[in-house]
């Protein structure tokens, strides 16, 4: 079916590529809606869905699940990376209050108590702590980590406007 015969009348062959054309529609839609029933799933029970790795996670394997065609995959959850933690609670803290008690404030920023992105950035990289890849941190950087619209940092992950976390599930009693 996908190689048109030769010798074919045009409206023969135009019926022909309709169909096709039918078909791989059909079959986008159906593979549409297994993917999102899919990150539905994973979203409500709070595994991992892909995408950037919110910034004081990590990825952890914590079993494995096989489909019914036989094939093994990883689950994988974000859990807390101490390191990274402790960086995402110095800059709430002097964002939402000025002081810390992470890392110790540089001589001429103890006491300001009114930092900006701007200003938590360069307390950072005069701190020398760098970003996941290294590289210094910028008031973009830091905004995006403060406006995180799901929070991911409390331990719940969305996707698709769908929440999961731990807690929800032992709430609706699908925690296992």
């Amino acid at each position: 079916f996908c190689f048109e015969p030769e010798g074919l009348r045009e409206k023969d062959l135009k019926m022909m590529r309709a169909m096709k054309g039918a078909q791989a529609e059909y079959y986008i839609d159906f593979v549409r809606e297994r993917v999102t029933e899919a990150m539905f799933y994973k979203a409500r029970n709070g595994e991992w869905c892909g995408g950037n790795l919110p910034y004081g996670y990590r990825l952890e394997v914590v079993g494995q699940r096989r489909s019914r065609h036989g094939k093994s995959t990883a689950i994988k959850k974000l859990v807390p990376d101490d390191h990274e933690a402790r960086i995402v609670r110095f800059i709430k803290e002097l964002y939402g209050d000025g002081a810390s008690s992470e890392y110790e404030l540089p001589g001429d920023q103890q006491g300001r108590g009114d930092f900006g992105m701007g200003a938590i950035a360069g307390i950072l990289n005069r701190l020398g702590i760098q970003t996941r890849r290294g590289r210094e941190w910028t008031k973009e950087t830091v905004a995006r980590l403060l406006r995180d619209p799901y929070d991911r940092h409390l331990g719940t992950y969305t996707w698709n406007k769908t929440r999961g976390s731990k807690e929800e599930r032992k709430k609706r009693g699908t925690h296992k």
